[in-house]
């Protein structure tokens, strides 16, 4: 859903955010970034790779009015002129830091950047990303010299370990963003106190909270089946139903799923308190998103382990493992066992 390969970097500079709470300091750049074609494409790297995995959209909110988001007014000075870039920067930096007073949020760099080109949903947009960096890696560096080469130690960051993000599509009237943070015990302190952002409560949202309900409740009642390959089967009607339905309805759901009377009370149960924790609500009905089964098809694949090293990797999205999985009992050797059928073994 992200392509980058017209992204580039028109403008990024890097602060330093401390925690008020230890006295540590806020350090503000004066210069921006000025990065060449390597650099360039690492920072690109670093910045949008968790946000290959989940891309709920996210609002600017306030509990009280909008106009009173002091984030998104940042934003909207930046994108008026009003603020230039550094200035701006610097604003989101000082915002950061005000908040940082709890004892266990880490210091971190905090890369702002906009950023062009990038593809989303297959349309290019603007960006404004906001990146904190707050883990450091140990890396080995190796010395050039082929007649005498050495190993250093440096202290970098990994490409692949960002800590929080968010970026900030610029091009429309109403902003939207998507989020990441690596702790979810700091998810208040990065969505609410800083960006001031909830996810949009729309059909993609709606199904990615239900199927994860559905999911989550078979997990729940796991031990009630007499084998892994049960638990499949019975994840399977609600994995059918989202792929074959087209609008969740909820007065049809368990009797399309084919549950019992039981497995339905357990079930619409389990979704209210889920809606409820979750400040979600599908009981009306929703469209199901298409995205959302193409990150679901990356979620279907089950895995029986077995105490003797084996482990059975199935896809539930078919309907063939129930057919070609038997489970029994060997008497003479006591112990359990699979039996798999198949036509021929593929490469």
């Amino acid at each position: 859903m992200i392509d980058l390969m017209d992204a580039t970097i028109e403008e990024a500079i890097i602060h330093r955010v401390g925690n008020k709470s230890r006295n540590e300091d806020l350090h503000l750049s004066e210069k921006s970034l000025k990065p060449d074609a390597e650099l360039e494409s690492a920072l690109l790297k670093y910045f949008f790779h968790p946000f290959y995995k989940d891309n709920t959209v996210h609002e600017f909110f306030h509990e009280e009015d909008i106009s009173l988001n002091e984030m998104l007014k940042h934003i909207d000075n930046m994108q008026s002129g009003d603020l230039s870039f550094l200035s701006g920067s610097k604003k989101i930096s000082k915002l950061l830091y005000r908040i940082t007073t709890h004892p266990n949020i880490l210091t971190g760099e905090l890369f702002i950047s906009v950023i062009n080109g990038v593809k989303f949903k297959s349309r290019k947009r603007k960006i404004l990303g906001i990146f904190k960096s707050e883990r450091k890696s140990n890396f080995i560096e190796l010395d050039s010299d082929p007649k005498n080469i050495k190993a250093n130690v440096v202290t970098g960051l990994d490409l692949e370990n960002l800590d929080k993000g968010a970026l900030i599509f610029l091009d429309s009237k109403k902003p939207t963003l998507l989020v990441y943070n690596s702790r979810g015990i700091d998810s208040h302190y990065w969505n609410n106190s800083f960006l001031g952002c909830r996810p949009i409560n729309d059909d993609d949202l709606k199904t990615k909270h239900c199927l994860d309900a559905c999911l989550n409740f078979t997990k729940k009642i796991a031990d009630q089946f007499e084998s892994k390959n049960d638990v499949i089967k019975f994840n399977n009607k609600f994995t059918e139903y989202f792929q074959e339905a087209g609008n969740f309805d909820p007065s049809e759901f368990a009797q399309r799923t084919g549950l019992n009377n039981e497995q339905e009370q357990a079930l619409y149960s389990h979704l209210d308190n889920y809606q409820n924790n979750h400040a979600i609500n599908f009981k009306n009905g929703f469209k199901i998103s298409e995205d959302r089964l193409k990150k679901l098809d990356k979620r279907l694949q089950s895995t029986i382990k077995l105490d003797t090293h084996i482990e059975l990797k199935i896809d539930i999205k078919s309907q063939l493992p129930e057919k070609n999985i038997e489970k029994g009992f060997d008497k003479k050797r006591n112990m359990h066992f699979y039996k798999i059928y198949f036509n021929e073994e593929l490469n």
